[in-house]
C-alpha cells in the first residue's frame, strides 16, 4: 500500500473512489516500520494539544539470520529519527 497506483491501478482507483464518497483518507502502511514508528506515533499523539518530542526506536531480533539478511536489514548501521 505504499504506492498502491503502481502495483495495483485498479483497485488503487476503486479505494481511491471509495475513499472520496465517503470523504475520508485511505492509508495504507506495513507494519514496521509504517505503520509502528509513524502511523500509530500520530494516532496516538494526535489528542495531545503539546507535543514537545516523540522518540521512537525499532528492535528487531536477527539472530537466526547469516550476515546476509543481517546487512539488508541494517544491522551494524545507525540511524536516529527525532521529531521535535
Amino acid at each position: 500500500m505504499a504506492y498502491p497506483q503502481y502495483s495495483e491501478p485498479e483497485i488503487s482507483a476503486k479505494i481511491d473512489e471509495l475513499a472520496k464518497t465517503h470523504k475520508v483518507t485511505a492509508l495504507g502502511t506495513g507494519i514496521n516500520p509504517g505503520f509502528v514508528l509513524d502511523t500509530l506515533i500520530i494516532a496516538l499523539s494526535c489528542v495531545c494539544m503539546d507535543v514537545k518530542k516523540i522518540t521512537a526506536r525499532r528492535i528487531n531480533d536477527l539472530s537466526p539470520f547469516d550476515r546476509i539478511v543481517m546487512r539488508t536489514q541494517g544491522v551494524g548501521t545507525t540511524f536516529t529519527s527525532e521529531f521535535i
